[in-house]
């Protein structure tokens, strides 16, 4: 869960930036997990929890795969698909 910081930074820059109800004007990405195996603790540095991770980080790539390829195209100036940016 976000915290209160990061919770009032997320509700602001929703207010300021179009988000994905509108893919092609989409400027700001978010991309939050809940951490369902890992451990989110920053001493949990062993090779479970750093193989968990990377477990959750593949679910959420895939979950997000359109958002994260029409984060690409705006970076590089490529084509998303989704329209002129």
């Amino acid at each position: 869960m976000m915290d209160g910081a990061a919770d009032a930074a997320d509700f602001h820059l929703r207010q300021l930036l179009p988000d994905d109800k509108q893919p092609e004007q989409q400027r700001y990405f978010r991309f939050n997990t809940q951490l369902d195996v890992a451990l989110d603790d920053l001493d949990a540095a062993n090779k479970g929890n750093i193989r968990n991770l990377q477990q959750e980080a593949e679910q959420i790539i895939e979950e997000k795969a359109d958002e994260f390829d029409r984060l690409a195209a705006l970076l590089t100036g490529g084509d998303s698909g989704a329209g002129t940016v």
